[in-house]
């Protein structure tokens, strides 16, 4: 994901909290709801100005209904296809607070712990540091703190020729850049490895 997208989804989140914040006050002192959006389009446009963003969909949800739902710009500039509310955006790395906050629910549930070895819970992981491959838990893998460095050709070479589990089954290929547990160092496999932890 480039900083651009990274700072676009930011601000789409921070422009959607905003919109449920008003809405809220809102409908504290109007019990009917009929809120007026009309202000939301000029809003729309100055953030796709300044952050030259081509499209962006945007969605109120309130008590579990659609208050308001609108695509902006375009999804495809070359094809000129338009962004709709059913427009799907990849949200990359945003999707790691999905990923802890699955695993945090596996916790709460019983079903695993922070600190027990991913390898008692996967017989098949298995990295080239023996310590990290022993001692390597739920909080090393979400914190990039296990030693393995980004790898991000890796990632983008196979990305799209193996799923996750077949990826998790090669990290035993990947070298180490750092002793265990002595740097961060962002690592987008190691969430991969989270995911088929939560689906296992």
């Amino acid at each position: 994901m480039s900083i651009n997208n990274f700072y676009l989804s930011i601000l789409i989140l921070c422009i959607f909290n905003l919109f449920s914040f008003d809405l809220l006050l809102y409908g504290q002192e109007n019990e009917s709801n009929n809120v007026s959006f009309n202000e939301i389009d000029s809003i729309v446009e100055q953030v796709q100005s300044k952050w030259m963003a081509p499209g962006i969909a945007i969605g109120i949800v309130k008590d579990g209904k659609i208050l308001f739902k609108k695509g902006y710009g375009y999804k495809d500039l070359e094809k000129n296809k338009a962004v709709t509310p059913a427009t799907l955006f990849s949200i990359a790395s945003s999707t790691k607070s999905f990923t802890a906050t699955g695993l945090g629910i596996l916790v709460d549930e019983g079903k695993i712990n922070w600190t027990t070895p991913i390898a008692e819970y996967l017989p098949y992981f298995q990295l080239q540091d023996p310590t990290a491959n022993s001692y390597s838990n739920l909080i090393d893998i979400l914190c990039h703190r296990t030693g393995l460095p980004g790898h991000e050709i890796m990632q983008i070479a196979i990305a799209k020729q193996y799923n996750r589990l077949e990826i998790v089954k090669r990290l035993k290929h990947l070298p180490f850049s750092a002793e265990f547990r002595t740097q961060w160092q962002y690592q987008n496999q190691m969430y991969q490895l989270a995911t088929v932890l939560t689906e296992e």
